[in-house]
């Protein structure tokens, strides 16, 4: 009984539900298509509200290392994000954009969390789970099943997801020669629209022509 048990959890824990999005599907975001340039896309495979994917979309992007006095404007963008606004998209990953997602989740404002790894072996977290059910979060992957753990080249292509479905995106600090620094050039040749902070600094935001936000 015991090992029956045990098996019915791990089932479950390998079986996440979740919604697959084909290229032809209508939710399917024609950003991926344009910036990307997958030959040929890959489907979404998604768990929550894929009616976010409709709405506008602010992307945050943050290095891992990150100046106090960014620290602070940062949170004071978190604190005043409208739960009737953009929907936040993000990895997620860094320290800053972890706090965030915490603020997020906590004034119930609209989400998009990208993963690095595959969505069938997901444990959501407890803190998610309002959000979930009453509609205010997606969680997302471009990444095969068979990928189970998050790597360095899945990281970066995260990244670029995240970029890719953005309206605009918010940089609150990219340490030069970094990945979020690559990132952020690559976003500009794009001709995403880059939101940063008065405090910022970095010639990468700069030239990149970033916006500053108060």
């Amino acid at each position: 009984m015991k090992a029956m048990s045990h098996a019915r959890r791990r089932e479950s824990r390998e079986h996440s539900p979740h919604v697959l999005i084909t290229p032809t599907d209508q939710r399917y975001p024609p950003h991926l298509k344009q910036y990307l340039g997958w030959s040929p896309p890959p489907p979404l495979r998604a768990i929550g509200n894929t009616e976010l994917l409709l709405r506008e979309k602010i992307g945050l992007v943050c290095s891992v290392r990150i100046p106090g006095r960014v620290i602070l404007q940062t949170y004071e963008f978190a604190r005043h994000a409208p739960q009737e606004g953009p929907v936040m998209v993000g990895g997620f990953h860094s320290p800053m954009e972890r706090q965030c997602l915490e603020i997020f989740l906590l004034r119930k404002v609209p989400l998009i969390i990208c993963l690095a790894r595959s969505i069938r072996r997901i444990r959501i977290p407890t803190s998610w789970n309002e959000s979930l059910a009453e509609g205010r979060l997606l969680i997302l992957s471009v990444v095969e099943s068979t990928e189970r753990r998050p790597t360095k080249a899945l990281a970066r292509n995260r990244n670029r997801v995240v970029a890719a479905l953005s309206d605009r995106i918010l940089v609150p600090y990219a340490s030069p020669g970094g990945k979020t620094d690559d990132l952020v050039g690559q976003a500009a040749r794009w001709g995403k629209t880059l939101l940063t902070f008065e405090d910022a600094g970095g010639d990468g935001l700069g030239a990149a022509g970033a916006r500053i936000i108060r």
